[in-house]
């Protein structure tokens, strides 16, 4: 514990540690609002939601990871290899996609449960790629039992907010926002005090992404993230307006045509029905 407590207080700069957390809140905010709009879309729609949702939430975690790594005091000069960066930001686009693809395939806590498990795995296999990425002159070692505590600690985060989650409502959104944060800070702060780097003359690779080149890459995956944000800030909150074809078995006449059978509906092709 003292190890962690050392890593946030002492190994990072606190200053840069709050922005990373900022980038995070605000991501997992914004891809949160995503997932509870998919069942409100038609089918496109739907599409389109679950992909800005993945984009943002990959982009978000992967920006909170290389953000924080900024204001990681490592004690030489580092640099960044350029396949393994790129590959984590693979890694987790694809693992947040699977995530998402869990929840809108199954109901209920179990199914949620699960996607918090994928996810995390998602989250872990990025860290820990991003990681392998550093290059300089030291001799890096890892304590296996932080690097099991932090894929654990952001399992049991991660899992009782998927457990816990409810839909709709700036309270649950909020809860759900910081619970996910939490998930993704757990791990990279624990897996953080996990590295060791020992300095080594002998050591000697120059190759890679400067720090700088990786603040360029950070900036851009930010400002996109931004820009997604500002869409979905003046996008209308419409419900879905289904195909009356595509869902004719689960429409009913009424008196000025076809209305769904779900009562929180009364929609047929943009025209509002009442039911006879």
């Amino acid at each position: 514990m003292d190890r962690i407590v050392f890593c946030m207080t002492r190994d990072h700069d606190w200053r840069v540690t709050l922005l990373a957390a900022l980038i995070c809140l605000i991501g997992m905010g914004v891809s949160t609002r995503f997932m509870e709009r998919v069942r409100r879309c038609d089918p496109a729609g739907r599409r389109r939601a679950v992909a800005m949702a993945t984009v943002v939430g990959a982009m978000s975690i992967w920006a909170t990871h290389f953000v924080a790594m900024q204001g990681f005091v490592a004690g030489v000069p580092v640099r960044y290899d350029l396949g393994l960066t790129l590959a984590s930001l693979v890694v987790a686009l694809g693992m947040i996609g699977l995530t998402i693809g869990s929840i809108q395939f199954g109901k209920g806590r179990a199914w949620r449960v699960l996607a918090a498990v994928i996810a995390v795995a998602g989250v872990g296999a990025m860290h820990y790629l991003g990681m392998a990425a550093i290059k300089g002159p030291a001799r890096i070692s890892w304590d296996p039992s932080l690097v099991a505590a932090s894929l654990g600690g952001a399992m049991i985060v991660g899992g009782a907010t998927a457990f816990f989650y409810k839909r709709g409502g700036l309270l649950n959104l909020l809860m759900t926002t910081v619970g996910l944060s939490m998930t993704v800070i757990v791990l990279h702060f624990v897996g953080m005090a996990a590295i060791s780097l020992v300095p080594d003359l002998t050591v000697l690779d120059t190759q890679g992404l400067s720090p700088g080149a990786i603040r360029v890459l950070v900036a851009v995956v930010l400002s996109l993230i931004c820009g997604v944000a500002g869409v979905l800030a003046v996008m209308p909150m419409s419900r879905a307006q289904p195909n009356c074809v595509a869902y004719a078995k689960r429409w009913t006449p009424c008196r000025t045509g076809w209305v769904s059978m779900t009562p929180r509906t009364g929609w047929c092709c943009g025209m509002r029905a009442t039911r006879s």
